[in-house]
């Protein structure tokens, strides 16, 4: 948003991002101010730094879960990645064994509606935002 305030429109995406920044500063003749260009440089420079820590860290465990038995059966089903396998054997455990079934399992992370039920009368009050895990459900 900075470099827009200098006429400098980027697109969205990592790739474009970058390609645009290392013009944007390459580029000499352009509005970009000398003190602006080294700051901008320095971001940069941090944001791909943390990009490749990233990208180490994810390596990293995707590594560690290949030894995980758990992990791997979790991480075979559609959609569960290494981040996602990781975070429901945290949440569930190895076997998914402290839960009398699959729908307690659900509720602990926040996937299933509300249960109120009385004299035979179930009702399902809707998924609420504020229960269960929030970071593993968005992920999900």
């Amino acid at each position: 948003s900075l470099l827009s305030e200098f006429g400098f429109i980027i697109p969205k995406g990592h790739s474009a991002f970058k390609r645009h920044i290392i013009e944007i500063l390459e580029d000499g003749q352009n509005s970009l101010p000398d003190i602006l260009r080294e700051h901008v440089a320095n971001a940069f420079h941090l944001h791909e730094t943390l990009a490749k820590k990233r990208a180490d860290l994810e390596t990293s465990l995707t590594q560690h879960l290949k030894h995980h038995d758990a992990c791997k059966k979790l991480e075979a089903l559609e959609g569960v990645g290494p981040v996602n396998a990781l975070g429901l054997y945290l949440s569930l455990g190895a076997n998914g064994g402290n839960f009398k079934n699959g729908r307690e399992a659900s509720a602990c992370i926040g996937l299933t509606p509300k249960q109120h039920s009385t004299g035979g009368r179930v009702t399902l009050l809707g998924i609420s935002k504020k229960v269960g895990q929030k970071k593993l459900r968005s992920s999900l």
